[in-house]
């Protein structure tokens, strides 16, 4: 399943409804960011969604590079790692934008995440 997520701030908690299967992993597959600042960061994109364990303690979905002087982040995961559910009901869980060394962190003008599943 493909499950398409849209926000426009750096913690999106207005998800899509839709009920995961008890052994269901999902991936990100595309992030598209347009940022409001053109300044370099380093993110992480986390979330509640997905167990929080030893081997992935931050929640983490994936992350991503923003480079100086551009206002948009475009990333395309070919071979995306897939992580266990730990909500049910995505319409509970919340995704964040962070930054993955504590730099500051920049301001999202719109965001698209595409959510795969298996």
């Amino acid at each position: 399943m493909i499950l398409n997520i849209f926000g426009n701030q750096n913690k999106i908690n207005q998800m899509p409804y839709h009920e995961f299967n008890w052994h269901e992993e999902i991936a990100v597959k595309t992030i598209l960011i347009e940022w409001i600042s053109s300044k370099a960061m380093i993110g992480i994109l986390q979330s509640d969604l997905v167990d929080q364990n030893p081997l992935n303690p931050h929640q983490q979905l994936c992350t991503f590079t923003k480079v100086e002087g551009s206002n948009v982040t475009e990333v395309y995961f070919s071979d995306p790692v897939f992580y266990g559910i730990q909500k049910h009901s995505l319409h509970d869980a919340t995704i964040s934008i962070k930054s993955l060394f504590n730099d500051e962190i920049q301001q999202i003008k719109h965001i698209h995440i595409q959510l795969i599943s298996k």
